[in-house]
């Protein structure tokens, strides 16, 4: 069977803005943090789940969904472009709540959103030389998504996921000023 791409984006976009709808997404804001009630997914333990008391799902997006790419990978409404970072409270769980354990996976979405600050400054960068190839947009976020997966990894190996508090504090203070650092990149900015 073949498959028809520009109808498999369109209900890959369909789906995805129906999570939107739906209140499935909680984008990142500075004056919203994540309640243990955000967290909806009934856990059902794995043997791959480890030592873990909780999981916070989220992603980093390319918006708007509607990018229009010409034949020559150029993107129409390049200037439009620009990222979010999103939790999932559908897909994630908690077994042990404890204000401890809230900060630590707080702080794994303040990551995403510092990465999603980092790709919206390169994203300014190339919308004001007026760059408009799609390659050049997704390199920006494979590069800083894959720099993002890789400091997830090593704050849960450093907090031993989140039960050494002062790892915790710590990686908090480094992460927070670096927000600070890129909060004209902050959604809305």
């Amino acid at each position: 069977m073949k498959l028809n791409l520009p109808l498999a984006c369109l209900l890959l976009l369909s789906l995805c803005f129906a999570e939107h709808l739906c209140g499935q997404v909680i984008e990142w804001d500075a004056e919203r943090p994540l309640v243990w009630e955000d967290y909806q997914k009934k856990h059902t333990p794995l043997a791959t789940d480890g030592l873990w008391a909780a999981k916070t799902v989220y992603k980093v997006e390319i918006e708007p969904l509607n990018m229009a790419v010409d034949a020559n990978d150029n993107i129409r409404n390049y200037k439009d472009l620009t990222v979010v970072a999103q939790f999932f409270p559908r897909k994630s769980w908690v077994i042990e709540r404890n204000e401890v354990l809230l900060n630590h996976e707080q702080l794994h979405f303040d990551i995403a959103e510092l990465y999603a600050r980092k790709m919206r400054y390169e994203f300014s960068k190339l919308q004001k030389s007026k760059v408009r190839r799609m390659d050049d947009y997704q390199e920006v976020y494979n590069r800083n998504w894959q720099a993002c997966k890789r400091d997830q990894r090593q704050y849960d190996a450093d907090t031993n996921h989140g039960t050494r508090e002062e790892e915790n504090k710590l990686w908090k203070t480094r992460i927070d000023a670096k927000l600070t650092t890129y909060a004209p990149f902050a959604r809305g900015n």
